[in-house]
């Protein structure tokens, strides 16, 4: 390379910025020189706007708290290209140092009465999303009894309403600002974790860096700190940075649009705690417009509005879904029990209707492992799903809601 490719040279009006700047400092050349760690005739080069070496024009400007950018006389496409360069090294090396907390984070499952976490990547089933949220639509009879027949009456309304259906990471790149509504157990929480790992590993949104963020555990922090302040205090503690330095890092990523912000579980937020977190997601997204933000929150929880944010609905699951769940989950405990698994699902209607919640889909694949085959009493297997839903799993995570749910179970 050429040394007219490795120099820069001021601007005619870039001069009048440095030499402005200078002046306000009140420096001598020989003291700047000493601030960059250059001798005289280079400080003097630089405002003679002779070439000097690249690393060297950025330090000055720096020195004079200008941006090298605006001095130089340089193309602007260059400056971009040279920006990007840069800011793609920067994401490669925040990525890498910050992928042990994502793994420790993200990287296993344990719900309900696991002994042992799972890789996610090896239970982990593809989410699909409803751009039409159903969980909050207000039907007449006449629609819920719409594709019930007699036979299955004692089903009645558990299916839902058919909408269209798009793969979750799909959706995740059709928006920048989404928030993932779904009901209790439908894998909200695992679709992030998801998100997180594949952005780490580079399969997914690999110019980015993922930030998983657990809501209640951010709002419950001693010394309530900001949101920014919270993500690069745990940088810090995983990634060996300066606390200043993290959070002016972090800054310069979401600002350059490479931060995948990832927010877990807004309803398991106090009542108390609510408005303080509503309005630091609403800040952040707001100062940071182009970086990716992914928030998920019970459908049935407080009525919560986020102007950014487009609403989409993770979707039950279905026949696929189910089978590929089944198989990993019999092939991860090395036991020959998925087709006999699949097909008692399909001759008990019934509770294949609860094998459409991730969550009880987990319980019911536990039951079946104990002894090849679901509980004698189905009453018994059903109390158990909805006291799941409604009281267990929250239970397993401290998590206290509101007395509306309370009351529901």
């Amino acid at each position: 390379m050429g040394r007219s490719k490795r120099s820069l040279r001021a601007s005619k009006e870039g001069i009048q910025q440095a030499e402005s700047a200078f002046k306000r400092t009140g420096w001598t050349k020989e003291f700047l020189g000493g601030r960059v760690g250059r001798s005289r005739p280079t400080i003097t080069n630089f405002f003679a706007r002779r070439p000097v070496d690249r690393p060297i024009f950025m330090e000055i400007c720096t020195a004079l708290d200008l941006e090298w950018g605006e001095i130089a006389e340089i193309d602007t496409e260059k400056v971009e290209q040279y920006c990007k360069i840069e800011i793609d090294a920067l994401v490669e090396e925040i990525r890498e140092k910050v992928r042990p907390i994502i793994d420790r984070e993200c990287g296993t499952m344990r719900v309900l009465d696991m002994t042992q976490p799972i890789g996610l990547g090896k239970i982990y089933t593809e989410v699909n999303i409803l751009e039409k949220i159903i969980g909050r639509r207000r039907l007449n009879l006449e629609q819920l009894l719409e594709g019930c027949s007699l036979g299955e009456f004692d089903r009645f309304g558990l299916s839902g309403v058919k909408e269209q259906r798009v793969p979750g990471l799909e959706a995740v790149e059709r928006y920048g600002k989404l928030m993932v509504l779904g009901q209790p157990g439908v894998g909200k929480t695992t679709f992030l974790k998801y998100l997180a790992i594949e952005c780490s590993r580079g399969n997914f949104q690999s110019d980015r860096v993922a930030i998983f963020v657990p809501l209640k555990r951010f709002a419950e922090t001693d010394g309530t700190p900001g949101l920014l302040d919270y993500i690069a205090e745990e940088w810090v503690s995983g990634a060996n940075r300066e606390r200043t330095e993290a959070k002016s890092t972090l800054e310069r990523l979401l600002q350059a649009g490479r931060g995948l912000v990832l927010l877990d579980g807004l309803d398991e937020v106090r009542e108390e705690d609510s408005d303080r977190i509503i309005r630091e997601i609403q800040d952040i997204a707001n100062r940071f417009t182009p970086s990716q933000f992914v928030a998920t929150c019970r459908i049935a929880a407080r009525e919560y509005t986020f102007s950014q944010f487009c609403e989409v609905e993770v979707a039950a699951f279905e026949d696929e879904q189910i089978r590929a769940f089944a198989q990993r989950w019999f092939d991860i405990k090395q036991l020959d029990f998925a087709e006999d698994f699949l097909a008692q699902l399909k001759a008990n209607p019934t509770i294949e209707e609860l094998a459409t919640n991730p969550l009880l889909l987990t319980l019911l694949c536990l039951e079946f492992e104990d002894s090849g085959d679901f509980p004698a009493d189905r009453a018994e297997l059903y109390q158990r799903a909805v006291a799941t839903l409604l009281r267990k799993w929250d239970a397993k995570r401290r998590i206290r809601r509101q007395q509306v749910y309370k009351q529901l179970s």
